[in-house]
């Protein structure tokens, strides 16, 4: 589940909610003394069964789409491989990490940022590096690739379907105010 469904997962709660308590408010307003005398000769559900009913059930699928929706925001996305022994889950962030590692030791990386989607074949690794001045990039960036798929493969048991690097910045490239 991503963060935009997550997100209106909560905002549909919230109005889910309102809902409730303005209805249940309504119910009070307009019939608080009548709804009072009826609780009182313990008849009190044979006012309106149906409005209770209605006001209780949106309160809790309120309360169960809120919790849904504000419950775990970690990302539970993974790889899961079944053994004998049972089942082996890798999570996608430590793929990430694994991949990070692996591009560090390349020579000419400086700073790394990955993301990493899982396709239906494998997974789908997203680059964004810095590399030092004065390094062939197109070789860096192919040598990068085949590691990363050779050790997902060695590594983690799975083959990447695509691995794309964007080169974001040259190091010690930024530029700088010249003092005179």
């Amino acid at each position: 589940m991503t963060s935009l469904d997550r997100l209106l997962i909560v905002i549909v709660s919230v109005l889910l909610f309102a809902e409730g308590f303005v209805l249940a408010a309504a119910l009070i307003r307009h019939e608080a003394l009548y709804w009072l005398e009826r609780l009182l000769e313990q008849e009190a559900l044979g006012a309106r069964p149906g409005i209770i009913l209605v006001i209780c059930a949106i309160l809790f699928l309120a309360f169960l789409l809120l919790r849904l929706g504000a419950g775990r925001f970690q990302d539970d996305r993974a790889i899961v491989r079944g053994t004998s022994l049972g089942e082996v889950r890798i999570s996608l962030i430590a793929i990430e990490n694994l991949i990070r590692r692996v591009a560090r030791q390349v020579s000419g990386v400086r700073e790394v940022e990955t993301t990493v989607n899982l396709g239906e074949e494998g997974i789908q690794a997203s680059l964004s590096i810095m590399v030092a001045p004065d390094t062939n990039i197109p070789a860096i960036c192919e040598e990068l690739q085949s590691r990363i798929e050779h050790y997902m493969r060695d590594t983690v048991g799975v083959n990447t379907l695509s691995t794309r690097i964007s080169v974001k910045n040259i190091s010690g490239a930024e530029s700088r105010a010249r003092v005179e």
